[in-house]
């Protein structure tokens, strides 16, 4: 089989789904990017996994018979969806949104406070995103 950034984006489109949310924790809120893929056969996840050399891969909760691959690294989510970007076709503007995300977020320097206005920004990106991640079956078409 040969795997690719076109055959991964369009796994991905059908399969796929970006995530993105406010986490709050003890020492302060931090955003969470991840993008999750599931499949009945965990052969095609390997070879993706392979390919990318990032993210890990398990079984679901539901008996065992769903396999995810997943990527939680922000660093890691960010460098395959610019790969996968020219080649998606449903979830591009997710994928838009959620490096823009991570861009806001390297640009804030951790010492400091976020001010109202770049946390509205952050809140604002994270509820864009899961918006469209509601509305994508229909967004393709």
């Amino acid at each position: 089989m040969s795997i690719g950034p076109e055959y991964i984006a369009g796994f991905f489109d059908g399969e796929g789904c970006i995530s993105a949310r406010i986490i709050h924790g003890r020492y302060g809120d931090y955003t969470r990017i991840q993008t999750t893929m599931n499949q009945k056969y965990s052969f095609i996840l390997e070879e993706i996994r392979d390919y990318l050399k990032i993210g890990h891969l398990h079984r679901c909760n539901n008996k065992g018979r769903q396999w995810r691959y997943q990527i939680n690294k922000r660093e890691d989510v960010v460098k395959f969806l610019i790969l996968i970007y020219p080649h998606l076709l449903g979830k591009k503007e997710q994928a838009e949104l959620a490096i823009e995300l991570n861009n806001k977020l390297l640009s804030h320097d951790r010492k400091t406070r976020m001010s109202k206005e770049e946390r509205h920004e952050r809140i604002e990106l994270v509820k864009r995103i899961s918006k469209l991640k509601k509305e994508e079956p229909c967004r393709i078409l």
